[in-house]
């Protein structure tokens, strides 16, 4: 809202830093107006020392994921020049945005769910399994959304002069489905107050970055650096998945579901992309439908989110007419 006036205000570039900055202003103000309780500075050594032990990897954690976020694309400018950054800074944003999204909110539902149940082992094996199945089922109808339609929607968005980009998109969506599958780990391990692997996490995703930069001397270009970033996600989830797993183990069924869907979309996608080279309008709608089915065929394949849809299809049809009636004659007749 305020970006129409800050542009007669200011009308250049900078006019970003000072909404980016309003921003954060206006979220603060509100913040301290809705608070339930006051804001108040004190110090407890007992709880300050506790707030280091568990923070500082968490902290630390932030400049290998500053360098991820801004490393390939500043290798991308320096070694290809500005025209190649420019493509790939779209690619990046438009993939980057929806998985971002599913990131944080996953983040900001797990850890509580998750942290109230750490002292009851089978109730948090539930959970995790749980949101394992759901990310799985998110990442699988995002990627195959943007592996078919991802290169056609960039021109849309952002004009003719990013066409042909659809191997990057799909790499970039790759890399952003592999990082959303890190979130339940990570959030289990946060639970269990265990955030030293989160640091380690960070560092081998920031390998990404001397993988973009020998792609690209290689001869790769665009393409190898978006799937140097694959590269690096898949060594952090595994590295993440194997530290969860001394804690927290997901069933194999779970898991090879999960790879299966992760597969399929990885196929589907390019596969409708091939075959609907051409026609935008058209790919897009299938795309969407395609993430709509494979969203729909994942929560069926997937053991405890298909018992809760069967448990509350029972429970809606006890609540049609036809059973009132059935359940008020049996009852009758007893």
């Amino acid at each position: 809202m305020l970006t129409i006036p800050a542009l007669y205000l200011t009308p250049d570039h900078s006019v970003v830093v000072w909404l980016a900055l309003s921003q954060a202003a206006i979220a603060l103000g509100v913040s301290h107006l809705v608070a339930e309780r006051a804001y108040r500075v004190a110090l407890d050594q007992g709880y300050l020392a506790r707030f280091v032990r568990f923070g500082w990897p968490i902290w630390l954690s932030a400049f290998p994921l500053v360098a991820v976020y801004q490393g390939d694309r500043m290798i991308v400018g320096g070694l290809l020049g500005i025209e190649e950054l420019a493509s790939y800074t779209v690619a990046f944003m438009i993939t980057m945005v929806p998985g971002l999204i599913a990131a944080r909110i996953g983040n900001a539902l797990m850890l509580p769910l998750l942290s109230e149940v750490r002292a009851h082992p089978l109730l948090f094996q539930h959970r995790y399994a749980m949101m394992i199945e759901m990310i799985t089922v998110l990442a699988a109808a995002y990627l195959i959304f943007f592996t078919a339609a991802g290169g056609s929607l960039l021109p849309i968005v952002f004009g003719p002069n990013y066409d042909g980009l659809a191997s990057i998109v799909g790499c970039l969506a790759a890399m952003w489905a592999l990082r959303m599958l890190q979130a339940p780990p990570g959030m289990a391990l946060m639970a269990r107050g265990d955030t030293e692997p989160l640091l380690i996490a960070g560092l081998v995703r920031a390998t990404g970055l001397s993988l973009s930069i020998s792609a690209i001397n290689l001869g790769y270009g665009l393409l190898g650096a978006a799937f140097a970033g694959v590269l690096a996600e898949g060594l952090s989830l595994t590295y993440i998945v194997s530290r969860t797993a001394a804690q927290t183990i997901v069933p194999w069924r779970i898991s090879a579901i999960a790879v299966m869907l992760l597969f399929a979309a990885a196929a589907i996608g390019p596969s409708l992309a091939i075959l609907l080279h051409g026609a935008p309008i058209t790919l897009i709608v299938l795309a969407v439908l395609a993430s709509v089915a494979m969203f729909a065929a994942g929560l069926l394949a997937m053991p405890s989110s298909r018992s809760l849809i069967i448990e509350n299809r029972s429970k809606f049809t006890s609540y049609l007419p036809g059973a009132k009636r059935k359940g008020r004659g049996a009852n009758a007749a007893a």
